[in-house]
């Protein structure tokens, strides 16, 4: 967890734009997708495809997914190292980001290309980065973050709940 933490810490501070729905190993270099075109594919059916379009997709899923994993840090006495407020400070950037596209249009976790609306999982999961961080600060006594983030995560939930549905 640990190094899974610093990975993805490294990821977002170096991606001003916003987190992508994928990475390398190596987080920096490229994975765009291409076509082998003198590959014929499993029984004839390519195209072949090299690499993965979703490190191209907008995926606003991925700021609640990466603070729902790495919340586990602030509360798993097991680990050596604990979350803290310096831990915290890295994941409020990626917060900011899911309040700000939580209903922006997205390919969604079904990765459509060359489509985007916006989708209920992924407002969803932007709830749930607001949420993560206003119990991350609760948890490190951080009271008036904690409610500014709770307040965000509620204004979000309560829209996810009056739009994500059709009679």
């Amino acid at each position: 967890m640990e190094s899974y933490i610093d990975y993805i810490a490294t990821v977002a501070a170096s991606d001003a734009e916003g987190l992508r729905p994928l990475y390398g190993i190596v987080h920096d270099l490229p994975t765009e997708e291409r076509i082998a075109p003198d590959l014929p594919g499993y029984l004839g059916q390519g195209p072949v495809r090299i690499g993965n379009q979703a490190a191209e997709q907008v995926q606003n899923d991925v700021y609640g997914s990466v603070i729902l994993a790495v919340a586990q840090s602030f509360a798993d006495q097991r680990l050596p190292t604990m979350g803290d407020e310096g831990l915290y400070r890295r994941l409020e950037p990626l917060g900011e980001k899911a309040a700000r596209f939580a209903f922006e249009p997205d390919a969604g976790i079904w990765e459509y290309r060359g489509r985007t609306r916006v989708h209920t999982h992924s407002v969803l999961l932007c709830w749930v980065a607001c949420d993560g961080l206003g119990r991350i600060a609760r948890r490190l006594g951080l009271r008036q973050e904690s409610d500014a983030w709770l307040k965000r995560a509620e204004e979000i939930r309560t829209r996810l709940l009056a739009e994500a549905w059709n009679e």
